[in-house]
């Protein structure tokens, strides 16, 4: 009897350590699965803001923005300083084009500030908002 009753202990035992040893891969394979997929989205993004390339320039007075990358931008956020008083303007419309295409300027007016910063949005794939560095304009 002792016999047959060790032979079914062995059996079960076995049983539950595969089960174990599988839900212990299928944990491990789930969250470096999706630290994979987290490291894909941030290298997608740096990506495309490497793509994007802004130059502020000053033309008569005027500033002239211009992308001189290879990625569309969706919007241009500008902060202009001017003393102690900062004014930020959101430029989401640039003239008969909804985004600032590569290779193409636009005149945001006026500088009527001593330095001007530049940021660039772009909308991701998902529709997210996503910034990118800004570029600096000392008058």
């Amino acid at each position: 009897m002792k016999k047959g009753q060790s032979a079914m202990v062995a059996t079960v035992l076995l049983i539950m350590a595969a089960i174990i040893a599988g839900a212990l891969v299928t944990s491990f394979s789930q969250k470096s699965g999706k630290k994979v997929s987290d490291k894909i989205v941030e290298i997608g993004t740096s990506v495309e803001c490497n793509d994007i390339r802004l130059s502020v320039i000053e033309i008569g007075g005027e500033l002239i923005i211009k992308n001189r990358g290879t990625l569309g931008v969706d919007k241009v956020v500008l902060r202009k300083f001017s003393g102690e008083n900062v004014v930020t303007e959101e430029i989401d419309e640039f003239g008969e084009d909804a985004k600032l295409l590569p290779g193409s300027e636009y005149n945001s007016g006026s500088i009527d500030a001593t330095r001007v910063e530049a940021k660039p949005v772009f909308r991701s794939d998902e529709g997210d908002l996503i910034g990118c560095n800004a570029v600096t304009y000392e008058a």
